[in-house]
C-alpha cells in the first residue's frame, strides 16, 4: 500500500521528544522496513527544513534534510504545472492555504486516497481519508494501544 505522509510526520520526528516524536519514528521505521510505501511532495522537504532551521538552527536543518533524503521506501513527488492547477482548485474549493493545497494536489495526482497528518486543516479535504499518527501506527502494526 501507498500512503501520503504530510509534513507533520517528519517535523514531529525531529522536534518532538515525547509521544508524537516516538510514534513518528515508529511509522518511518515501518516504512523503511517495507510495511508500506510513503509518498510525499517536495513541499514536505521544504517545510521540514524551514521549520527545523527556524526552531533548531541551520546545522540541524541540514541534518534533517539529509536524513529525509536518505529515507528508503519514500517517493518524493515533483510538482508540475498540473500540480499548480490542482493546487489552485483546492485553494478555491476548500479554502486551503497554498502549501496544504499542494499536499492535496499531490495526493490526487498520485491516485492516493489516504494521508497521515496531524494538521486538522486537511479535514476540509473530505475525499481523502486522514490518519493521525497514533491511528496510522496501529494500522501498520507499530502502535501499542496500551502504551498510546
Amino acid at each position: 500500500m501507498r500512503y501520503y505522509l504530510e509534513t507533520t510526520v517528519f517535523t514531529y520526528l525531529v522536534l518532538d521528544d515525547g509521544e508524537k516524536g516516538k510514534i513518528a519514528s515508529d511509522i518511518l521505521e515501518a516504512m523503511q522496513n517495507g510495511a508500506f510505501t510513503g509518498v510525499t511532495s517536495f513541499v514536505t522537504f521544504e517545510e521540514l527544513v524551514f521549520v527545523v532551521w527556524k526552531n533548531l538552527g541551520r546545522e540541524e536543518a541540514i541534518k534533517a534534510g539529509t536524513n529525509f533524503l536518505n529515507l528508503t521506501n519514500l517517493e518524493i513527488a515533483a510538482s508540475t504545472r498540473d500540480t499548480a492547477q490542482i493546487t489552485m482548485e483546492e485553494m478555491t474549493q476548500k479554502k486551503l492555504r497554498p502549501r496544504d493545497a499542494t499536499h492535496c494536489a499531490t495526493v490526487k495526482e498520485r491516485g492516493l486516497a489516504e494521508m497521515v497528518t496531524e494538521d486538522r486543516d486537511f479535514n476540509r479535504a473530505k475525499e481523502i481519508r486522514k490518519y493521525r499518527l497514533r491511528a496510522f501506527a496501529e494500522k501498520v502494526g507499530k502502535g501499542d494501544k496500551a502504551a498510546l
